[in-house]
């Protein structure tokens, strides 16, 4: 299947939502994990799969960072791992936009298809001025990247930095 070209044959092909699908899709991947755990009944509903897949609230945690470099060292790697995941997107985005991904998806532009697709997504919705210059083009691959880590950041701050 092309890129850009899931979510409209999802909503042609299948009555649930995007997450179900991708809950469905996970319970799929994982199936033959699934099927070597012992069940209390003969069928397994959807959320028990994914409960079943979970980590129990009762296992073990990692070990806490006891040193302020130990800890400066886990906040650069994600840091880091950001800055590699908003130069995915960033990537995915461009090519989108360069090979007309959202025309071919039946999108009128480019900023319609950011807008239906991913402006509503939680947790982390990327909105078309995130990535786009003033002009209303997209920007750089590069400086999209540092606007969506950027916005990320912030959005993932804000609730920290309120004084209620």
């Amino acid at each position: 299947m092309s890129h850009g070209a899931f979510g409209p044959w999802l909503k042609e092909n299948f009555a649930g939502s995007d997450r179900t699908a991708r809950a469905y899709m996970r319970v799929y991947s994982h199936r033959e994990e699934l099927e070597a755990k012992p069940q209390r009944s003969a069928t397994l509903s959807l959320d028990g799969a994914l409960r079943s897949l979970s980590t129990p609230k009762d296992a073990p945690r990692p070990a806490r960072a006891v040193t302020l470099e130990e800890m400066e060292a886990r906040a650069e790697e994600a840091l880091s791992q950001s800055r590699a995941g908003a130069l995915s997107i960033a990537e995915n985005l461009d090519a989108i936009h360069r090979e007309r991904g959202w025309l071919h998806a039946g999108y009128a532009s480019f900023e319609v298809y950011v807008t239906q697709m991913f402006a509503t997504r939680e947790p982390f919705p990327i909105l078309y001025g995130v990535i786009s210059d003033e002009s209303g083009g997209p920007l750089p691959v590069f400086a999209m990247a540092e606007s969506i880590h950027a916005w990320g950041i912030a959005r993932t701050m804000a609730p920290l930095l309120r004084e209620d």
